[in-house]
């Protein structure tokens, strides 16, 4: 009975929800999948590189540079096979000369590897924009912004793989709140009461300038700041933000507290219905971002540790990690699948920062069991849909063959 069930679905027509289809196909992940990707690894950049102490676990294939593409090439492969076809580069959170080689390893990498592999032919790639860390916070400014973009422009928009939604270039715009600061907005003498205007103003040139597709990233509990940001965007310049997601680690978690990853999975759930309601409410997209697993509980390179709370806060709890990663999941898609996510996007931190733990990459330590989880969840159909839709299959079939016996 499954058999002509299946074959009536495809003769009646693939009934649609909202912007995705139903198809039987389970090659064709309906979700798009994202996730951010470090650029810095076997670069040799001060502090960010590959020292023993500064990693949680290790890579499958061991310690690697970002700008070989062979070694893109695997990542590029393993990702599809497990139906993530996106990686945000990140970019913006160093000083001039690592950032340069930064650029060069995304640009020999992972830019390099999706030219013409068969494996890489529906994969795509975009900027996650950092704004806070190119040398200090202090720097951060319209002019090193602008100088950023034309950047960006130069290096990467023209590029085929490049992820453009509506026709125009995806930019994530990560730590949003740090845009808001006085310190960037100095050229107009604003505070941070009156800085909303002043970078909505200074994003909506960059948006026109380069035809960008922007989706903000704000910390979950900063809500306030995101309604202001929008509320002004809505008076002045409406359109211009076309998603919003959330990132963060510290917000979610209690303070010189070890916690654990079911009560980030808990939060995480609590925070994707309070801002989907609010996107909703501006009339943009939510995007769901969600993570596998979180420590600053090593000697990190990178992080002050006189500062307690750097030790402190454990949310990775290896013996239940893989099931509650289920859990996250199962929120993600249910927001992804929803009318007010249009490109169905889930975003994923990370691919690969192995200093903090958050990594899905193969590792020698677990496998690909993190990425074994996606397909189930991206696939093509959902199993409650799919279920619907091949009983209503089989009812018509049953009342068709009945008709035709009896003829």
């Amino acid at each position: 009975m499954l058999v002509p069930a299946l074959l009536l679905i495809v003769m009646l027509g693939i009934p649609k929800v909202g912007t995705w289809s139903i198809v039987t196909d389970q090659s064709e992940p309906s979700l798009l999948v994202g996730a951010s990707y470090m650029t810095f690894w076997g670069t040799g950049m001060n502090g960010y590189d590959w020292p023993s102490e500064a990693t949680v676990y290790q890579p499958s294939q061991g310690n690697y540079s970002s700008g070989d593409p062979n070694t893109a090439s695997q990542q590029i492969e393993a990702a599809t096979n497990h139906s993530i076809s996106l990686f945000l580069l990140d970019y913006g959170w160093a000083n001039d000369q690592q950032q340069k080689l930064m650029d060069n390893a995304a640009l020999k990498g992972i830019i390099n590897a999706s030219e013409g592999a068969e494996a890489t032919k529906n994969f795509s790639f975009c900027i996650f924009y950092f704004p806070n860390n190119r040398e200090s916070p202090s720097t951060i400014n319209e002019t090193g912004l602008v100088e950023d973009f034309l950047r960006i422009n130069e290096t990467y928009f023209d590029h085929s793989s490049y992820l453009r939604l509506d026709n125009r270039y995806v930019v994530i715009l990560a730590d949003f709140y740090y845009y808001l600061n006085a310190s960037f907005i100095t050229y107009q003498g604003a505070t941070e009461n009156s800085s909303y205007s002043a970078v909505n103003d200074l994003f909506h040139g960059l948006k026109v300038n380069y035809s960008l597709y922007l989706v903000p990233a704000f910390w979950p509990d900063y809500m306030a700041n995101a309604t202001a940001v929008l509320d002004d965007a809505r008076t002045h310049w409406p359109g211009l933000y076309d998603a919003i997601t959330l990132w963060g680690d510290n917000t979610f978690l209690d303070i010189n507290e070890s916690t654990t990853y079911s009560k980030y999975v808990s939060k995480t759930e609590n925070y994707f219905g309070e801002w989907n309601a609010t996107a909703a409410s501006y009339g943009v997209d939510f995007v769901p971002f969600i993570c596998p697993g979180y420590t600053r509980a090593i000697n990190s390179v990178y992080y002050d540790m006189s500062s307690e709370k750097w030790w402190a806060i454990v949310t990775r709890d290896d013996t239940a990690n893989l099931t509650l990663w289920n859990e996250v999941w199962e929120s993600a898609q249910e927001y992804a699948n929803s009318s007010n996510n249009t490109h169905h996007m889930v975003l994923i931190f990370t691919w690969n920062d192995f200093n903090e733990g958050t990594s899905i990459e193969p590792t020698k330590e677990y496998g690909s069991a993190y990425l074994d989880v996606i397909p189930e969840f991206s696939s093509a159909i959902s199993l409650p849909l799919f279920i619907a839709a091949t009983l209503l299959a089989a009812t018509l079939y049953k009342k068709e063959h009945s008709k035709q016996r009896a003829h």
